[in-house]
This record gives structure tokens, sequence and C-alpha cells, in this order.
């Protein structure tokens, strides 16, 4: 995009606020308080959707709330047949793109300068390619005027937002990062993770892997350690003494059901009365999922497992 050449200084304005009508938008401050102590500003229309033409603009000599006070009608204002809103018509002096569509994101600047305190000069440009300079006299008792942008449906279906330098280079800043994220997120969809490190072997007899989990010390081995232990009529856990409630069998997931796309994912996350290993711990401190998403039982805890 290219910015039309003035002094920096004269085109630092941060916001510019809209009120939203039925069919057009106006500017909730009067254009002097906009310009402040500049001598022009410019605004940016920025498309949000594809739209078939480039809306008109003109200056109105009330607010919109003393429009609806007065019952002033503005139905045909962007006709220029309302003499409360000085509406500006596009002609052939103007470029090609004027009379062209637009696609969404597009960026129309408009430049507005005071001259003489009196009048209102319009410019605007599109990829650096600028119109005429119109001059406009500001309403003669007020010598001031409101900012009007005319877009059928407005209020219910916004085509255009107006934005200063600094709100417009805020949302492409923003608008490019989330490009950048749904990049990163496809790129991580079309990656395939190795397997999870798994199975383990056991830490009693070193024969098998594991498949079964002390509850609730999370300590896992074997199905035939844990059925001599069983036996032996051992109700404490062989590594860290803690007494076990019950015995689970383990049924591992084919990878981490909540963050299937990490290269570096470890099934840790247990959870009863399924059994399941469907997660890795990480995930577990950010999701709390009420359902098992490898069976769809109800979890009623979810426990870590120590290989």
């Amino acid at each position: 995009m290219t910015t039309c050449s003035e002094s920096t200084s004269s085109l630092v304005l941060t916001k510019a606020e809209w009120y939203n009508s039925s069919d057009f938008i106006i500017t909730k401050e009067k254009i002097k308080t906009l310009l402040g102590n500049r001598r022009m500003i410019v605004l940016n229309m920025l498309f949000l959707r594809d739209y078939h033409e480039l809306p008109r603009i003109g200056l109105a000599s009330h607010s919109l709330l003393e429009m609806h006070m007065k019952g002033l009608e503005i139905k045909n204002a962007a006709n220029s047949k309302v003499p409360w809103i000085l509406t500006h018509i596009y002609s052939k002096r103007d470029p090609n793109w004027v009379r062209q569509s637009f696609k969404k994101e597009d960026v129309v600047q408009f430049i507005f300068k005071l001259i003489n305190n009196e009048q209102i000069e319009i410019e605007y440009a599109f990829k650096g390619v600028r119109s005429s300079a119109y001059r406009y006299p500001l309403a003669p008792l007020k010598l001031d005027a409101y900012l009007v942008t005319f877009i059928p449906g407005a209020h219910y279906s916004p085509t255009v937002k107006f934005m200063t330098e600094h709100e417009l280079l805020e949302y492409l800043t923003k608008s490019n990062m989330k490009v950048t994220l749904q990049e990163k997120l496809r790129t991580l969809s079309e990656y395939k993770p190795p397997s999870p490190i798994f199975p383990h072997e056991c830490k009693i007899c070193y024969n098998s892997n594991i498949d079964r989990i002390f509850i609730p010390c999370g300590h896992c081995f074997c199905s035939s350690c844990c059925e001599n232990m069983k036996n032996s009529g051992r109700k404490t856990c062989p590594l860290c003494s803690t007494k076990r409630d019950s015995i689970m069998m383990i049924k591992k997931a084919k990878e981490c059901l909540l963050c299937p796309r990490s290269s570096t994912c470890v099934l840790s996350a247990v959870a009863t009365p399924c059994g399941c290993l469907f997660s890795c711990n990480e995930s577990i401190e950010f999701e709390k999922p009420i359902h098992c998403p490898n069976c769809d039982r109800g979890i009623k805890k979810i426990y870590q497992a120590f290989f």
C-alpha cells in the first residue's frame, strides 16, 4: 500500500470513531476535532468484503443524534437530495479504479484538508493512483461538518471500515499474524508424529512390557508381576510404598488424543475407570475432558502414569 506523501506529523491521528446507521456511517466527532492542530488527515477505507463500487462520501452539517431529534430525512442523501448533507459524486475526472469493484481487504485512502478554515478539500487514492482534489464549503454557521459514507445496509452488514494509519497498521499486523498461525497449523496438521514411546519394560521383572497401573500412585508394571503381588498379599507399590486402591489394565491409544500433532508427545495420562492411556501430561494441564476421548466413557479422575 502506498501512502500519500505529506509531512509525517500532519498524519498522526490515532483513532476516528463512527456511528452506524441503516444506510450510512458518520463520524462521532466533527472534522475539525479530528484534524486538531493538523492541516490534513488520512483515513483508510478498508473493505471488509467484496463490493461492487466505491461508496460515496459526504459532509453532514448535523450529527446523527441531531438528525434523529429534528426528524431530518436521510434516505436520499446519497444522491445529494437533502440540504443538510453535501454528497460527493464521483465523476469522469476520477481515475478508472473509482468505477471498479473492490475485493475484501482492499484499502482506499481518503485525504481531507482544511482550506482557510472554511473549506474541506477531498482527495482519494488506491494503489498509488490519486484522484483530483475537490473542495467543498463547510456549513456557513458552524464552519464544521461530520464525515459521512453511504453504504446500503451498513448497520446490518458492514461493508467497509474507516481506519487511521495507526489502526490500519495494527489491523494488518494482526492479520499477518493470523495468516502465519493458519499456515503453521496447516503445516502441523500434515505432520505425522512418530509413535509415542511405548511399550515400556516392567521395572520388576524386566522381562515383560507394562500393561497395568497402580492407583493412586501411577506406577506401572506388567500383568504377571501384578498378579504375583496380589497373590502374595502385598498391598503397597514396590517402588514408592504407597498403599494401592486398585490395579487397572492400561488400554493405550494410538497417539495423544489432545495434541496429536506434537512431535515430542509421550502418553502419560490414564483415565479412570476406563484405564485408557490417551494423552500426554502437558495437555492435561490445559484441557480437562469429562469423557475419555479414546472410548467416550465418563472420566472420574485422571492419573499420571510412571513407567
